[in-house]
């Protein structure tokens, strides 16, 4: 059998495995059209930077790749097959392609901050006409140069990029930098909407809305 860098393919009847195989490791991803699309890291065994697509079919590795900018570390993906977009948070900036073709949109982004500690988007979705975002942060702002505005681990941002008043407070736990170095601890990995609510997967220490106690979900 073909080696599996990981995820598989299994029948949904019999569970046995399936020949469909991706030659490299895949990691975040979402499909949009007949694409899977993920974010891509040093062991791949392709010549893409950042993200790729393969056919969500055969597995077969597209021509397709978008203009991520350098020195990035891909940390979430999101698709919006109504409009052909796709979102891919990286660093401190979130950024829009289009998913036929790769292209920047230079008229959307939505920026992080995070006092104390590099911050990082963990997962996105999109539903409502909005991209709701989580991770570790406490600012956001929805251009390069626009105000800062206080989003604790969680904000939306409109299709037409303006950041939406919506403010839960979710505090993950994702990094931590001490003396010794970088700590790694398990953070939200999904997002979803489902019957008008935002469902979050993964852990957070507290989770509350402005103005009231952050409850304790540990």
């Amino acid at each position: 059998d073909a080696p599996r860098d990981t995820i598989a393919a299994l029948d949904v009847s019999t569970g046995a495995l399936d020949p469909w195989a991706l030659p490299y490791v895949f990691q975040h991803p979402v499909r949009i059209g007949g694409k899977l699309v993920s974010s891509v890291t040093a062991r791949d065994r392709v010549s893409r930077t950042y993200v790729a697509a393969v056919d969500a079919s055969t597995g077969v590795i597209q021509p397709w790749a978008a203009d991520v900018p350098p020195s990035f570390t891909v940390s979430a993906l999101a698709a919006d097959a109504a409009t052909g977009r796709l979102y891919v948070a990286a660093s401190r900036e979130i950024r829009r392609y289009d998913a036929a073709t790769g292209a920047l949109d230079r008229t959307w982004q939505l920026n992080i901050d995070y006092a104390g500690f590099p911050p990082s988007v963990s997962a996105m979705h999109v539903a409502n006409g909005q991209l709701y975002v989580t991770g570790l942060f406490d600012l956001a702002r929805d251009s390069a140069s626009g105000p800062w505005q206080a989003r604790e681990g969680a904000a939306a941002i409109s299709a037409s990029g303006v950041l939406s008043t919506w403010r839960p407070r979710v505090r993950p736990l994702c990094t931590a930098l001490g003396p010794a170095g970088s700590v790694t601890f398990p953070c939200v990995r999904q997002m979803q909407v489902v019957a008008g609510r935002i469902v979050l997967g993964g852990t957070v220490e507290r989770i509350g809305a402005p103005g009231e106690p952050a409850r304790s979900v540990m």
